[in-house]
């Protein structure tokens, strides 16, 4: 398979988790009926049931390669830029093959989407709003965290199927950053300091949220790596760092995030030691695809 230089990605998993749960028949669930019918689903299309694409007897591998063939160069660039990522509703996605734009949300502790409407007798159907993550790092319970992955997971992919809000079924979640100092503003959002739990913390959620089947439940994205966390000037900011503090305190958790078959990892605005994390081919190519087996898709951050 091609494999970009820079990034890592192979010509399979460019686009997979844009592509292949789209493609893919959803597994039974009591929401998971209540659906757009037709709205996610290109194969029950007549133009192109019969396509490669759309034939459940190949592999997620080969049925995503079919469908990157019939995309068009526009379509590829588009792809690559947040404006793909505008939200179902908007013109765009990839009419070659029938499919939406990508939409990716957020749901650190919870998902960041309205509430479904309320049937007959319900007062609220809202989304699950947990504790923040300093706070789920401080139970130190992986079963909790697991428990909690799967129930994000879970809510994502009906709010996804319902068509309720900008959710898709890539969500930027866990943060695995490590808190330095408190004065970087983000500290909630992570576990804590310690290497070693955060990366606990990170398996546990993963494979929770993105469950044990054959389709993801939704895909979860570990985040910024790496050694993020500066906010002020961050689209511009050098992080100077010693091997030793980047191999003992920054990647662990990242290596349990690719060792738990995360779908997506997302690199950091800021550089390391003068190379942009986005374009550091020892991050994503060394590091996590060859030394980690990370086989995932690699996202940039939101401009």
């Amino acid at each position: 398979m091609a494999r970009s230089s820079i990034l890592g990605i192979t010509s399979t998993n460019l686009l997979l988790v844009m592509v292949c749960p789209l493609l893919a028949q959803v597994p039974p669930h009591p929401y998971w009926n209540v659906t757009c019918p037709g709205c996610y689903a290109p194969c029950d299309k007549p133009q192109f049931a019969s396509l490669p694409f759309c034939n459940e007897s190949m592999t997620a591998d080969e049925r995503v390669a079919d469908a990157l063939a019939r995309l068009t160069l526009g379509e590829k660039v588009a792809a690559t830029m947040a404006s793909a990522s505008q939200g179902f509703a908007e013109p765009g996605g990839f009419p070659s093959i029938g499919l939406p734009q990508l939409m990716e949300s957020e749901a650190l502790h919870g998902l960041l989407a309205g509430c479904m409407p309320a049937q007959p007798g319900e007062k609220v159907r809202c989304p699950t709003s947990f504790p923040a993550g300093i706070g789920l790092g401080a139970t130190f319970n992986r079963t909790l965290w697991q428990a909690i992955g799967e129930a994000i997971g879970t809510e994502g992919r009906v709010y996804h199927n319902m068509k309720i809000g900008k959710t898709g079924l890539i969500y930027w979640t866990p943060d695995v950053n490590l808190v330095r100092d408190p004065r970087w503003g983000r500290a909630q959002e992570v576990p804590g300091e310690d290497p070693f739990l955060t990366g606990e913390y990170a398996a546990a959620f993963i494979s929770g949220m993105q469950g044990k089947e054959a389709y993801q439940l939704a895909g979860a994205t570990c985040k910024h790596f790496s050694a993020y966390d500066v906010e002020a000037g961050r689209h511009s900011f050098n992080a100077n760092v010693s091997r030793r503090d980047l191999v003992e305190f920054h990647w662990p958790a990242f290596q349990k995030c690719a060792e738990a078959q995360v779908a997506s990892v997302m690199c950091s605005y800021n550089a390391v030691n003068g190379v942009p994390s986005c374009a550091n081919g020892e991050f994503q190519n060394h590091l996590l695809r060859s030394s980690w087996g990370f086989d995932g898709v690699i996202v940039s951050d939101c401009a």
